[in-house]
C-alpha cells in the first residue's frame, strides 16, 4: 500500500473518480510502452542495459500507480 504520508484523500467523490481515471490511463500507457522491445530515446534504440534499467523503472512506476489506484477505488467504494 501507499504510505499514509503520501496518500492524499480526494476532496470529493468526483475528484476521486477523476483521479482514478487518470491513474488508469497512466497505468495503461506504461503497459503499452513496456510492450515495445525496440524502445527509442532521442532517435536511437536503447541498448540492452539501458532498456532493462528503463523497464525496471517503468515497472516500479506502474506498481506504485496500481497501488494508488486500488486504494482510491477502495476509498470510492466506502464513500458511496
Amino acid at each position: 500500500m501507499i504510505p499514509e504520508q503520501e496518500w492524499i484523500e480526494p476532496a470529493s467523490k468526483e475528484d476521486g473518480e477523476a483521479r482514478a481515471l487518470r491513474l488508469l490511463e497512466d497505468i495503461q500507457s506504461i503497459e503499452v510502452q513496456l510492450g515495445d522491445r525496440n524502445r527509442m530515446f532521442e532517435n536511437r534504440r536503447l541498448g540492452d542495459h539501458e532498456y532493462h534499467q528503463w523497464r525496471a523503472k517503468a515497472n516500479r512506476a506502474r506498481h506504485q500507480k496500481t497501488l494508488e489506484y486500488r486504494r482510491l477505488r477502495l476509498w470510492l467504494k466506502r464513500a458511496k
